[in-house]
């Protein structure tokens, strides 16, 4: 069957690793006798049961769909095994994620598939980058993870994304049901304490609503404003005299009989209300002004240092450790893309290439990239003088302090 009817049954990541193993191994041998693969989709790529690609169909046809051409075929570039490689990404991106990555910035598929090994995710997304010459070579190191992982027996049990959510939605849908079957009519009685309840509270708070809207606004006015003062406020100066021959009823009335006998006023100067003065109340209103010191602004660190913080901090707790390198075998007179692989790798490493028993003529590293903690991309040229033979790659700090070696060769 074609691969895009395989996809569209649900399978384990042990069957799509057999697959991803299939049509890495069909498109290095391809690209081993020159073949291109301008048509590569799902709908050109035939699969057997044991995960083996066939992809005699991708070479004759001319388009396998416009999600898998890589970004420079747009720009009027030729077609190139990273274009393949390219073509190959997006199918192993949509295998694990069901969904196509975007061609501008893809989401990681480590992020997407959180169950898979980082090193199968790291080796796809290096398949998707938009320049080809940071695309890996062949897809050697991508066979390599593969066939680590299903010698481990990695992805027998762990399901495609669709399953680990269906699942469980299907089974709550039936738990629903079955409560909903046992509950019957009984469900009712609930519902006749819960109304009995809301009515009772309702019919409470608005008795209690009613109980203080009836009390009298009197004995609220009176607890605020005392009868003396509003009594002397009142009284004009020009009446005090007619209030000195009876002292005595005019106090009585005025004054609570619980209180003591209150001095009578002066006849010559009645005493006027005392105001309260109003600086007491704009000195409570109006704080006193408090001068606060400036913080002084700490400069915002720059992309650069933001980005390499992470790499420092992890850098002084784990070892540079270089662990893999692809491809193997280089060709002189090419331009090739290395993956570095390996932990504690930082940014402000540099790539190193050492020959082997004598100093390295006629290669040099163009530029490199530094991915994550975990690869390094590196950019070598080899001139067609570059001697034949056995070469090592480090990484070397500021310091110059070199990190183990990987070795490689450059054939003719």
């Amino acid at each position: 069957m074609t691969l895009e009817d395989w996809l569209k049954q649900d399978r384990s990541l042990a069957d799509q690793l057999k697959v991803v193993e299939g049509l890495c191994s069909a498109l290095n041998e391809g690209h081993q006798r020159g073949a291109l693969h301008r048509g590569l989709g799902p709908g050109t790529i035939e699969v057997a049961s044991d995960g083996s690609c066939d992809l005699s169909e991708a070479v004759s046809a001319t388009s396998g769909g416009s999600r898998y051409r890589a970004p420079e075929l747009g720009e009027g570039a030729g077609h190139s095994a990273q274009s393949d490689i390219y073509a190959a990404g997006v199918i192993f991106y949509e295998m694990l994620s069901g969904r196509s990555p975007s061609p501008d910035r893809p989401t990681a598929l480590a992020d997407l598939r959180p169950d898979v090994p980082r090193d199968l995710t790291d080796a796809i997304m290096g398949c998707l980058e938009k320049g080809p010459d940071w695309r890996p070579k062949d897809l050697s190191y991508l066979l390599q993870v593969v066939g680590t992982l299903r010698g481990q027996g990695a992805g027998k049990s762990v399901r495609t994304p669709a399953r680990q959510t269906e699942a469980p939605r299907a089974a709550a849908k039936a738990t629903a049901s079955r409560r909903a079957a046992k509950s019957g009519s009984s469900s009712n009685l609930p519902l006749f304490v819960a109304v009995a309840l809301l009515l009772a509270g309702a019919a409470a708070g608005a008795w209690f609503w009613l109980k203080g809207s009836a009390s009298p606004a009197g004995p609220r006015t009176a607890s605020v404003r005392p009868t003396v003062p509003t009594t002397l406020a009142a009284t004009p100066p020009t009446e005090a005299p007619a209030a000195v021959p009876t002292p005595e009823p005019q106090t009585k009335a005025t004054l609570s009989p619980a209180g003591p006998t209150p001095m009578p006023l002066p006849t010559a100067t009645p005493m006027p209300f005392p105001t309260p003065p109003p600086v007491t109340q704009v000195a409570r209103a109006t704080p006193l002004p408090v001068a606060i010191p400036e913080p002084t602004p700490t400069p915002a660190p720059t992309p650069q240092a933001a980005a390499a913080a992470p790499e420092m901090l992890a850098a002084a707790n784990e070892p540079t450790v270089l662990t893999a390198v692809s491809p193997l075998q280089l060709k002189r007179g090419a331009t090739t893309i290395l993956d570095l692989r390996g932990s504690g790798l930082r940014s402000d490493q540099r790539a190193t290439v050492l020959k082997i028993k004598e100093a390295p003529n006629g290669i040099s590293v163009v530029r490199q990239k530094f991915v994550n903690g975990g690869l390094v991309q590196v950019i070598v040229k080899l001139e067609p003088t570059a001697a034949p033979g056995a070469y090592a790659l480090a990484l070397a700090d500021p310091a110059g302090t070199l990190s183990n070696t990987l070795s490689f060769t450059v054939s003719k």
